[in-house]
């Protein structure tokens, strides 16, 4: 469990900040067009709702948006997932990305970057700032069954 691994539980309705960034699980995802749904546009809402960078999970995303006005400029981080691909439940092929990403938290600034695992033939790499960091087995994108 997550206690034992010292890893502390941050329930949904009670985001944490550090430095400019509010992390959360997050708990809206856009619904019915998935074809035209980006990576970053659901943390890029909330980022414009609470009026703070946002990096957050929940839709199996990952991308990143800039909310921009004239006296601020907010961030929505979409960190992707790490579950396997061809779950039972999933009728249709998913639009989601494997990896996660790495917040670097400075003292005036915040920078996130991604960790993505790439598809290349039966294999996945893992890639980080243009890196190979390792060579997993492939992960089915198709449904079971």
């Amino acid at each position: 469990g997550l206690p034992e691994r010292s890893i502390t539980y941050y329930p949904g309705d009670r985001p944490y900040k550090i430095g400019d960034l509010t992390f959360t699980h997050g708990d809206v995802a856009k619904k019915n067009n998935w074809d035209s749904v980006q990576g970053g546009t659901v943390a890029g809402a909330a980022a414009r709702r609470i009026g703070s960078s946002v990096v957050m999970g929940h839709t199996h995303l990952m991308g990143c948006v800039s909310i921009n006005s004239w006296n601020h400029r907010w961030q929505g981080y979409e960190c992707g997932c790490l579950c396997r691909l061809d779950l039972e439940y999933i009728v249709a092929i998913p639009q989601w990305t494997q990896g996660w990403a790495v917040a670097t938290i400075g003292e005036h600034a915040s920078n996130v970057e991604f960790v993505r695992s790439v598809p290349c033939g039966d294999i996945r790499k893992l890639v980080f700032r243009d890196r190979v960091l390792a060579d997993l087995p492939g992960l089915s994108s198709k449904p079971a069954g």
